[in-house]
This record gives structure tokens, sequence and C-alpha cells, in this order.
């Protein structure tokens, strides 16, 4: 796990048009010249998964037994069980791993540009950063993200936070 204070900086200056944005722009404007993802989200059925969306970049936390978790995943029970064997850094970055694929469980990523997804990875790490560094002043906020270039996990890239 990648113990960095702050999550990778984003590679949006590598960052590319995503194939279905342009196919999206080419078939309905005729040309993906000068749009990008934005573009893509002014139609009225992107307005709801971009709603569902802002709950996964700005996620809701709950402070437990001097943690701090994602509400999402967060079961006081869970917690407890954990810190009975593990130190609350241990606890926090368990109970707050998420992977990328779980979060489309019924999603096909057989089509899925890998490059995609790390973007997503990279946003996600620095939207929960700066979501938690501004929630909880004065806690020094660790986000690691884990990209996993061998493909050991099925599940994908992955990312967890936890405190000190």
């Amino acid at each position: 796990m990648n113990d960095s204070h702050r999550p990778p900086p984003p590679r949006w200056s590598e960052r590319r048009i995503p194939e279905y944005v342009r196919k999206w722009a080419e078939r309905t404007i005729g040309s993906a010249d000068g749009v990008d993802p934005v573009d893509y989200l002014d139609q009225a059925s992107a307005l709801d998964a971009a709603i569902a969306a802002a709950w996964l970049f700005c996620p809701e936390t709950v402070e437990y037994r001097g943690g701090i978790f994602l509400k999402r995943r967060f079961s006081s029970t869970n917690v407890d069980r954990w810190l009975e064997e593990h130190d609350l850094k241990t606890t926090q970055a368990t109970v707050n791993l998420q992977y990328i694929g779980d979060l489309y469980p019924h999603v096909e990523f057989a089509e899925s540009d890998d490059a995609d997804d790390i973007q997503l990875l990279y946003a996600l790490a620095e939207c929960w950063y700066a979501v938690c560094t501004v929630r909880h002043p004065g806690r020094r906020i660790h986000v690691s993200t884990d990209e996993d270039a061998d493909g050991l996990s099925p599940a994908g890239p992955s990312l967890t936070l936890w405190t000190e």
C-alpha cells in the first residue's frame, strides 16, 4: 500500500477524450473536435448519473473510535471486530477499501479502457483526499491507490483512506 500523505497526482496532463465520448460526439454532432466529457453530460439521461456520481466523489464520512470511515462502507460492528485484532490505521484502510470494479458489478468491463479506469481511480483519490481534509481539519489524511498492474485482483484498481 502506498503510504503517501497525498494521493498521486491525477494524470490530467495526459488525458484524452474517452472513446465513448468521441463516438457520441461523432454520432450526434458530427465531430469530436473541441468536445470533452462535460459536453457528454449535457443530456437529460446523464443528469441522474451525475448526481449519483457526486455521492461517489464526495462521500459522506463517519468519525468512529478515532477513525474516519466512508459512511457507505461503515458498520460499527465490523469496525469493532477489526479493532479487536488490528490497529486503527489497518482497520480504516480495510473498511474503506474500494475496488473500482465493485462499484459496477453489473457492467461488463471487457471493452473498458484501462486508462479510463485509472483516470477514474485518481479522480476519486483526489476528491476523497480533498473532502476529508476539509471535513476533518487537523487530521492527517492518507489516500492510497493501487492500479493493480499485475492484474492480481479481478476487481481491478482500488483505493482506500485512513487517518493519523
